[in-house]
């Protein structure tokens, strides 16, 4: 729980340091989305997202097999935190470079391919992170909640990679 607590700070900071941006100039903020929105950026956010959606994947899988009963904890809670931080990261990778095929004009509708594969990751995400913050700190086994949470999330994430297949 403390490392969820230390990156939620990072997070934090990173936020308030990039506040004066919004202040800044347009014209640096408007061509910087503009870069974003390019071919070339486009094509580089794309094999990030595929690479670190794997990845996010099978760090999920391995700290399922991995648990505490088979492994030494610490490599346990160094895959589970990694699976976590690496899901979440994904998600923001996938909501940047793919939301305009998942919140459409009014009048068209997504395909449901999409739509699954993003519902899917994101509540994926969100059961990873959270059985993150309900990991025992004394010792493992106990927490039914954590082994559930944790056991869901990863299988949503791998299953939402089949839907983009």
């Amino acid at each position: 729980m403390k490392r969820l607590g230390t990156a939620g700070l990072i997070m934090i900071v990173l936020f308030m340091m990039c506040a004066p941006l919004s202040a800044a100039d347009n014209n640096a903020i408007t061509s910087f989305f503009d870069y974003l929105q390019g071919p070339e950026m486009y094509t580089v956010l794309q094999d990030t997202h595929k690479i670190v959606g794997y990845t996010s994947a099978t760090l999920g899988l391995a700290t399922c097999i991995l648990n505490p009963a088979f492994v030494e904890k610490d490599i346990h809670e160094t895959l589970g935190m990694a699976a976590a931080l690496s899901s979440g990261f994904n998600i923001g990778v996938g909501l940047l470079n793919y939301s305009d095929r998942i919140f459409t004009p009014k009048g068209e509708k997504p395909q449901m391919s999409d739509l699954l594969h993003a519902t899917m990751s994101i509540v994926g995400s969100i059961l990873m992170i959270t059985a993150t913050g309900l990991a025992d700190d004394d010792g493992f086994g106990q927490n039914l909640a954590h082994a559930t949470l944790g056991i869901a999330g990863a299988s949503l994430m791998a299953s939402a990679i089949f839907f983009q297949w």
